[in-house]
């Protein structure tokens, strides 16, 4: 510590070390006994990164002066409909779809791919300029046909998508039946836009990876601000309504994310004041968890393998990235959802992902599970370490896994599981699920759909 002396062992690892946990027997058979025979006394062994090397306001303070600074710019603009244009509007069989673009506030010193102006501790950071960013809002066929005020759905999408994500088949289905509005942006920093820049960090410059944070963060403050005037201007548009009826709830909205819409928006949700609950589907942190473990990594790792030779110094560089990326991804803000919320008011949580995920491990939901307090569904599908297990219905934060029988079990290594068995896409897909995230969004009660465990022979 800043003293100069060893910090003490946290309880869980001096109970593992002392034969007073349930892991205990398998860390004496496994990991003590080879630590002994290399001269090392037990009584001085520390679980590496188990002790706090990073402040909050170190790793944290930089995004919250943004999101407060770009808050404020809009709340003081005079004319908010200055905000926002509308470009297109576009009748499909489902419903209708608003294309358009907001102004938000920027901070990057040069464009896409630069830095932040300011430290770290965001006491210098500053808007430089302002920027447009596109967006969507989806209208199925139930809203148009009988108008009236609904939810709406913030929706983030995957690795490297776009916005138009949103308009999947399942969702807009979906967003039908339970009579949801949808609202996207692309991620700034990590959408289809950003490969090239991505590429070029990975192959070229290593030593920059700070950028992908600091796009990433300014993507989350898009988001915020679309959010905000979805709230506060769209609603009182008649382009936005249906016949003269405003059709946006502004007391009713959440956040859903799948996949990398998990995984930095975990993120996102707990930055944000205003959004107080979230389905995540498929997610997982933090992403140097999640790489290796991922069939996605592979095109990545070949480009980090012309810069380092080794697969061990790959590995190290991607755990040392971490520290780097923490604040735009779940990881940098796990204890900042409900055990030490922003604002004081903690939000809920709904994870749900699959066994056999073969882009985002299940052991990146688990962390979550357990940061979130979340508690497994009864009858849950499998034991979860440090989860304890409720019968809905329930308030509070939930995971749901489901499993098919017909994919083999997950590869116990820091290895993907076998991609011609992916369960990555299934879960959002389940009915039962779509019916958790309606109650949840609705009625903030995590409820059991299915009929027993969450268990089917197939996908």
């Amino acid at each position: 510590n800043n003293d100069g002396k060893l910090h003490d062992p946290y309880q869980a690892f001096k109970d593992v070390m002392n034969g007073e946990s349930d892991q205990s027997e398998y860390y004496q058979k496994n990991i003590n006994s080879y630590i002994e025979n290399e001269g090392w006394d037990l009584n001085e062994v520390q679980l590496a990164w188990d002790i706090i090397t990073i402040s909050r306001k170190s790793s944290l303070s930089r995004a919250e002066k943004m999101r407060d600074l770009a808050v404020k710019w809009v709340d003081d603009f005079e004319d908010k409909k200055k905000l926002y244009k509308v470009d297109k509007i576009e009748t499909i069989d489902e419903g209708r779809i608003i294309h358009g673009r907001v102004t938000v506030p920027y901070f990057l010193k040069h464009g896409r791919g630069s830095l932040i102006t300011g430290s770290p501790m965001g006491d210098d950071v500053e808007i430089t300029k302002t920027r447009e960013a596109t967006f969507l809002f989806f209208t199925p066929n139930s809203i148009l046909d009988n108008p009236t005020k609904s939810f709406t759905l913030q929706y983030g999408h995957g690795l490297f998508g776009s916005r138009k994500e949103a308009l999947s088949g399942y969702l807009k289905e979906m967003c039908n039946n339970f009579q949801f509005n949808i609202f996207a942006m692309d991620w700034y920093g990590m959408s289809y836009f950003d490969v090239p820049f991505m590429v070029k960090i990975l192959l070229a410059e290593p030593e920059n990876f700070a950028k992908i944070q600091h796009n990433t963060l300014q993507g989350y403050i898009n988001k915020i601000i679309g959010l905000k005037l979805v709230n506060e201007v769209f609603s009182g548009d008649e382009k936005f309504g249906v016949g003269g009826t405003d059709i946006i709830d502004t007391e009713k909205f959440g956040y859903y994310g799948n996949s990398q819409g998990s995984v930095i928006g975990g993120g996102y949700v707990a930055l944000s004041k205003d959004i107080r609950k979230a389905v995540l589907g498929v997610p997982g942190t933090p992403y140097a968890l999640l790489l290796s473990r991922s069939v996605d990594f592979s095109i990545y790792k070949s480009l980090l393998s012309l810069e380092f030779f080794e697969w061990r110094d790959i590995r190290l560089l991607i755990s040392l990235m971490q520290m780097l990326w923490d604040p735009a991804e779940s990881a940098g803000w796990l204890g900042s959802m409900n055990r030490n919320p922003i604002n004081n008011y903690p939000k809920d949580i709904l994870l749900i992902d699959a066994l056999g995920d073969a882009q985002v491990s299940t052991l990146g939901a688990d962390i979550m599970a357990r940061a979130y307090q979340a508690h497994t569904v009864y009858p849950q599908t499998r034991e979860i370490f440090g989860v304890t297990e409720l019968t809905a219905p329930f308030n509070g934060s939930a995971i749901v896994e489901w499993q098919y029988l017909s994919v083999p079990p997950e590869p116990e290594g820091d290895t993907p599981p076998d991609k011609e068995f992916d369960t990555h896409e299934c879960p959002r897909r389940e009915y039962q699920a779509q019916l958790q995230l309606r109650d949840f969004f609705n009625l903030g009660v995590v409820n059991q759909y299915c009929k027993g465990k969450c268990v089917k022979e197939s996908c």
